[in-house]
């Protein structure tokens, strides 16, 4: 009787590890393919190329995915008029970047940049509709004529720019605007299309750092 007791008291546990050693082993496949791949050649490759503004010319989609997912700095690249649609790079470090007319997104090739950090970015006339924003950092972004035309907004971080102009032609709707994050010491000088615009007391005011 106490065989079995012992053998019905095990069971479960038996069956909760052949649950968790799978799970476990294919995050260590994982940790063990990031490691690999941010030793490649092709990282190499790609860090080879975010050394000088001539060379940064030559960045595609795939150099800026592999050097976000190996965490690296790229503070300050230049890629005006870059066609990068559909681009992935959540979580990236990309302050200061200048993205001006680059196209990062449209309807089929919708960019993720959740969790982006483009603090001081130059966003000026980049196409980012449709992108996934959500948790973004956009303070002091310049964003004169930015296409924000259904683009996730989600607690996006912002200081919103003073001229009306700057706002106009973002394709902004009350919805983004609602879920944005900003400082309700700051708020944006929105133009006459929003002249009735109330912002909902439960929208994100305390901004994270």
């Amino acid at each position: 009787m106490r065989f079995h007791q012992t053998k019905s008291c095990l069971l479960p546990v038996v069956l909760a590890l052949s649950l968790l050693l799978p799970i476990r082993a294919a995050a260590v496949e994982a940790e063990n393919e990031n490691e690999n791949e941010c030793n490649s050649m092709a990282f190499v490759a790609a860090r080879f190329l975010i050394d000088d503004a001539e060379k940064q010319k030559r960045l595609g989609i795939e150099h800026l995915e592999i050097l976000v997912r190996c965490k690296a700095d790229l503070y300050g690249i230049e890629m005006p008029g870059a066609d990068l649609r559909g681009v992935v790079l959540a979580g990236g470090r990309l302050p200061d970047v200048d993205f001006e007319g680059a196209r990062l997104s449209s309807p089929d090739k919708k960019a993720d940049l959740r969790g982006t950090n483009l603090n001081g970015a130059n966003l000026e006339g980049a196409d980012l509709r449709g992108a996934d924003l959500t948790g973004a950092d956009l303070r002091h972004a310049f964003l004169k004529g930015t296409l924000l035309g259904g683009a996730d907004l989600t607690d996006a971080r912002f200081t919103w720019p003073r001229s009306p102009a700057q706002i106009e032609f973002q394709g902004l709707t009350e919805s983004q605007l609602n879920s944005a994050c900003w400082k309700t010491d700051t708020p944006p000088r929105l133009p006459s299309r929003f002249k009735d615009y109330q912002r909902p007391a439960d929208a994100p005011s305390g901004c994270p750092e």
